[in-house]
Parts: structure tokens; sequence; C-alpha cells
């Protein structure tokens, strides 16, 4: 028997690709392919198979298969892997396989994309050197599906065969390099405007890492200072980017290879806190996070954890549940605050202040940030004074306030006159605030936004009154409906999860103050050992103990010298009107009162030490860092928002354009053929041999075209030997 490696179903992918039609769905044995028979727009309504010595094919709209063969000018004879004469009985033998359908004797007949996709959320334009626009990629996401990418031509078809392939802003990236600048390059367009955003010329190839580098590429590189190659954190991600410092190297380019040190490419490394200078050579060994790394100023220092046991403590706490030391540390102070007798304020020249305190915890999805609250809550039993308000979810401002509420029966001042109950005092239920105690814990800050967007929410407001100790609730309802908690006759912690996207929402709110009652921690650690860390996994605090009675004020001062200092800047305030003050640091005084007086019941201490007060400046420093670094991931994010909206509108104009000048485009599609068939036949052609590169269907344009060219001064025509000829302006 003879083998056949050249089957019927590897035929008629070589018609199909000559055609011009893609496949989908491609397994070897089967994929699916457009309708030609109907000139369908669907890609998969002809399904294709390998069968029994031949290929299996079916139209599902045709219901059938005679119409689609004769559509590719096949009949039922070539379906066969052993193909039979037409009209006779089949061969017993087949010397070499049949030779492939010529693509001059079919027609390419190619599908209109229609714009915007389904799923489309970007595009990304490819163009030459002078800024023509040569392809488009454009990124789909339909929920439940995977992302995908289409390549579309300028003229707007679906494919880019015969266009030539350039990088990505290919005329930024030819200034930077001519110019002895810095090149990146990336994997991926989204990636690349990232870096963009925030001034970098960043660039990558059409297809990503599955397409192949080419010295093409390198060549447009060429002139660059240095070019940096940004890994995907991943084996094919690297496998890449070496190949990428193949070409440079052979190319004489002076490289460097380098990838995140904590996400998979770059726009998960900027959205998880990192910056350029947190890029790591590939093939550097992984750095030993021990004592001696360099710690970023969003994290808290070694100083701080060294300088008492009780910090230490918790820092081995978390590292003994392989958890960031300073989301842990945020957890217990959010607990604590709403663990504590609501009699515990901390005094200043100022006034007294609540030690109720919000802590946001910023990382990743695998971040340890619900980890972190678990370990607080495991970290002490839990107070009498805030059993069933533990670890309570948000919800609205009223429901923040109903936590505090609830019914009691009191005396009205008269007497049952008769009755079972007479000589009793008639009572009455009322609703009132019965408790003093909560913490409310949100796994997901989404959760803050969306109720916010709500018409008539009071979720931030409320949030805001509470960090202060401020009156909450509301008088002016019926008897049912009224609540009010009276100020700073509670103790209320609040912890939070956010993800970085999620927190720079939050900080729009800074204008309502807000974000400035925050606690800001990442949930990141470069200093958790690689060694097993034992603790017990508890701590203990005296302040929480039920024995200390809530209704005996316990004021935590400030030191004398912090207080004088504190009295000279709230004089200078009053007397400027605190047109000096930062919006964002309007409230360090009080923040940094609570952080102190914290601090010290951690520490089971009942005042405040200038310790104390030196380790809340630490605290707030590196809050400010992390707060600040959002405030940049937010301006970058709503950089690349603002040129996607540019982008888009362009994009719009230009489609609007193409639809008032359709001729015209095809027109300049010809014109660039016409220039691909002169270079490859050295710059010359006689016109009757240019017209012959055509299909009939346009040689009729072609006229039009050449003369397009010549206005466009990137053709010339000469008489020659009784003939025109056409040349390509040099």
């Amino acid at each position: 028997m003879t083998t056949i490696a050249y089957t019927a179903i590897d035929r008629l992918r070589d018609v199909l690709r000559d055609l011009g039609e893609p496949t989908r769905m491609d397994r070897g044995d089967s994929f699916r392919t457009r309708g030609r028979c109907h000139d369908g727009d669907s890609p998969d309504t002809v399904s294709v198979r390998r069968g029994d010595g031949k290929v299996d094919i079916h139209c599902h709209k045709c219901d059938g298969d005679d119409q689609y063969l004769t559509a590719i000018g096949w009949t039922v004879a070539d379906v066969f892997d052993e193909p039979r004469e037409r009209g006779q009985g089949p061969s017993t033998s087949l010397s070499r396989p049949r030779p492939r359908p010529s693509p001059q004797k079919a027609s390419r007949v190619r599908t209109k994309a229609k714009r915007p996709l389904r799923g489309e959320t970007a595009s990304y334009p490819y163009c030459d050197e002078n800024g023509t626009l040569l392809f488009e990629v454009v990124r789909i996401e339909v929920p439940g599906k995977t992302k995908d990418f289409l390549q579309i031509s300028a003229d707007g078809y679906y494919g880019t065969s015969g266009i030539r392939r350039v990088l990505y802003r290919l005329p930024d990236v030819v200034k930077a390099a001519q110019a002895g600048g810095l090149v990146t390059v990336v994997e991926g367009e989204k990636d690349a405007e990232t870096l963009v955003a925030i001034g970098v010329t960043a660039t990558t190839m059409p297809g990503g890492s599955g397409m192949g580098w080419t010295d093409e590429y390198t060549e447009s590189l060429k002139g660059a200072t240095e070019v940096i190659v940004v890994a995907d954190r991943d084996e094919k991600g690297r496998e890449h980017a070496e190949k990428v410092a193949d070409s440079l190297e052979r190319h004489g380019l002076a490289y460097r290879v380098l990838e995140s040190d904590r996400a998979k490419d770059i726009t998960d490394h900027f959205a998880a806190g990192g910056t350029l200078d947190d890029l790591v050579p590939v093939d550097a060994p992984p750095e030993r996070a021990d004592e001696q790394a360099e710690i970023p100023t969003t994290q808290l220092p070694l100083e701080f954890w060294n300088s008492r046991e009780s910090l230490t403590s918790i820092r081995r706490l978390a590292h003994s549940k392989l958890l960031p030391a300073d989301t842990t540390l945020g957890a217990i102070m959010a607990r604590v605050s709403g663990a504590i007798p609501h009699s515990f304020t901390a005094e200043s020249p100022m006034g007294r202040a609540s030690l109720n305190l919000p802590v946001a915890m910023i990382g990743g999805p695998s971040a340890g940030k619900s980890q972190s609250a678990r370990a607080a809550r495991e970290a002490f039993p839990t107070p009498d004074r805030l059993m069933d308000r533990d670890s309570l979810p948000i919800g609205s401002g009223e429901g923040l306030t109903e936590i505090f509420m609830g019914t009691v029966e009191e005396p009205t001042g008269e007497i049952h006159q008769k009755g079972p109950h007479k000589g009793d005092p008639v009572m009455v239920a009322i609703r009132r605030q019965i408790h003093h105690n909560a913490f409310v814990y949100v796994d997901e800050g989404k959760s803050i936004g969306d109720i916010e967007e709500r018409n008539g929410s009071t979720l931030g407001e409320t949030i805001r009154r509470a960090a202060m100790g401020e009156a909450l609730g509301q008088t002016n309802a019926t008897q049912e409906r009224k609540r009010y908690v009276a100020p700073m006759s509670y103790a209320m912690g609040v912890l939070v999860g956010l993800q970085p996207s999620i927190a720079t929402t939050l900080l729009k709110d800074s204008g309502t103050g807000t974000p400035q009652r925050f606690l800001w921690m990442w949930a990141r650690d470069v200093t958790i050992p690689d060694e097993v860390v034992e603790h017990t996994g508890t701590i203990t605090i005296p302040g929480l103990d039920a024995s200390y009675d809530d209704g005996i004020p316990v004021a935590f001062r400030v030191p004398d010298e912090v207080a004088a200092e504190m009295r000279r800047k709230r004089l200078h305030a009053v007397r400027s009107g605190g047109i000096d003050d930062d919006e964002l640091n309007g409230h360090e005084p009080v923040m940094k009162m609570k952080f102190a007086a914290l601090l010290a019941i951690i520490d089971g201490r009942f005042h405040m030490a200038l310790d104390d007060w030196r380790l809340a400046g630490t605290l707030w420093t590196t809050s400010c860092a992390v707060r600040d670094d959002l405030v940049g991931l937010a301006q970058r994010e709503a950089a690349a928002a603002r040129r996607a909206a540019e982008d888009a509108e362009i994009q719009l104009a230009t489609r609007k354009g193409d639809a008032l000048d359709a001729a015209s485009m095809k027109r300049e599609a010809r014109l660039r053929k016409v220039l691909d068939h002169l270079a490859a036949a050295g710059g010359r052609m006689s016109r009757t041999d240019l017209v012959q590169r055509f299909h009939s269907r346009y040689r009729g344009e072609l006229p039009e075209v050449i003369e397009r060219g010549v206005a466009k001064g990137v053709l010339q025509t000469f008489e020659e030997d009784g003939d025109w000829w056409v040349h390509v302006v040099a």
C-alpha cells in the first residue's frame, strides 16, 4: 500500500492559503473556514476533517459540499488522498503530489472587517517610517472567552498577507534610534503603551513572541545607544527575549535583557508598585530576600521593626505565616482600634482625637492581604466588647451606624393602673446606641467604590466621620429609622484590601478627605527570609483586657516637645488660612497621634512616649510613599486613557474619511502593489508587463493608479521602444 504524506486535507490547506482564506480551530486533522460558496462572512461556516482516504467537507449554510468545491475550483475527484482522474476510476499509484492550484488562476477574495468588532477593546496601528498606516492589531476581549488579537490591513480587510511587517510605533523608534537614544522592546502592544505613558520609547512586534523576531526589526533599532529587552517572566517570554538578544548581538547593538522582580509583564509590574529601577537581569540569580536587601521607601525599614520587642514579634508572626510584615501590622492596628475601650483617646494642644483607624492594604490577588487580616484576627482573642461586631462586612453609611444601635425598654414615667402589671412602670421600646465597639473588614475594596457610586450614598461621609470619632446617623427620621451615635462614644477599626487599580479610585476622593484618613500599606516584603521563622501566632495586648472599665477615660497625651511643635504649626495654619497645607497631608498631626497611641497600646503601655511619636512618623512617611506611588499609577492610567481616547478619535475620523473616500483608499492600495512589483523588477517595468501582474478586474484602474503615483512624485513614465515604461522615483 502506498503511504501518502501529502493528503487531500493538506492540498486543501494550500488552496485556501493561496486564495487568502483563513482557517480557524485547526487541530491538524480538522479545521473551520469561511463559506466561500455563498460569500459568507462567518469565519467558520465550513467544517473540514480528515476522512478515510479523503477529506470530508461540509458547508453548514449550503448543507453539503458541491457548491463549495465549485467555488474553490475542485470536483469530487479532488477530495481523495489519491486523486482520481476526473471522469475516470481511481489511480493506483501516486508518483508525486498533485500540483497545487496556481494562485494566478483564482481570484483572491478578502473579508471586510466590520468595525468596531465584537469585543474590540483596543486597536494598535502599525505604520511605516513615514507614518503611513500598514495594518492594525485589534485586541478582542469577550467575557467568558480567551482574549484574541486580529490583524486588519490598512484598507480594512482581515489579514496582512503581502503587507510589510514592521515594529510597533516605528516612526518613534527610528527617531529615537537615529538620535542615539534608548529603545525598549517588550512583548505586546499593551506593555509598550504602558511605557510610552511614562515617556519611554517602547516597541514590540506584531503577533507577539509566537511570530518570531526578524533581522529587519533589528535594522530599525540601529543607532540606539542601548536596547532594553523586557522579557515576560515565564519560559516562553525568556525564550523570545533570548532570540531578540541574539539578533541584536549579531548586528553589534548594545543591549540588556531584564524582567520584573514581582510580576509577569511590565504592565502588571507597574500595577504592583514596581518602577523601571526594579527590573532585574534575566540571567541574574534570584536575590536572597534577607535583611541586607534594599528596602523601598514604600516598606517599613528594619530600624522600625528592631526598635522594640512588640514590633519584632509582629514581624516574626507575619514571616512565620509567609506574609508581608507591613500589612500584618496594619491589620493588627485596625483590629486594636476597634477592640479597645472607646474611652481611650489621644490628646494634644488641638484637643482630643479618636483612635479609630481605617487601614488600606494594597496588593495583587495573591499578595497576602486576606491572610494578613486572618493572622491579625488569630493574633489575640476577641474581647467581649467586640463580640458579634467583629469582621463585619461593609454596607451603606446607614449600615455602619446601625452596628452600634439596638432596642431597649425605658420607663415612660407612668405606672400601670390595672392588669397583671399594675403598679409597674410603663415601658416603651426605644432605639438607641447600645454598643461601643466594631471592626469592619472589606476583603475586596471595589465594593466601597460601587456603593459610593449609588445616588444618595452616605458611606464615604460615614467613614470620614467615624475615623474622627464624630457623631453618626440622622435624627430627622421616624422613630423606627432614627439612628444617632454620639461623638467619641465608640471605637471602630476599618480594614480594606485593595488591588492597585481600585485603590486609585479611592484616592480620587481626596477632595472630601477620605484617603487622608487611611493608613496605606503595601502587601510586599523584600526582607522575608528563606529560612522557616517560628512564632506562637499570638501576641498579648493588655489594653484589650476586659478588666479595663470602658467608662474610665484614658488619654494618650503627646510629649511636651511634640505639643510645642504642633502648637506652633497650628498657629501658622490659622494665621495663613491653611493655604500652605498640602491637600493629601492635611491630617498628618491627627494621624500620627493615632499611630503613636496605638503603638503604645500594642507595646503594653497607657501613655505616649517620644519614641512612639518617632515611630509614628516612620509609619506616616511609609504610608505617604505608598499613597504617592498609587497617585503616580493613577496619573499613568489617566495618561494612557487620554491617549487611548485620542487614538480612538483619530481612528474614528480615519474610518469616516475612509467611508467618504473608499475609492481613494483602494487606489492607494493598488499604488502600493504597483510599487511592490516595480521594486521586485529592479525599479522599472513596461506598462504592458505591469498590467499583466494584476487580475483582469483591476486592470482598468491601473492607468489612474499610475497617474496618482506620478502626481505624488513616487512614479515616472517614459515612452520607450513603442511602449510606456513605469519607473520608481529614487
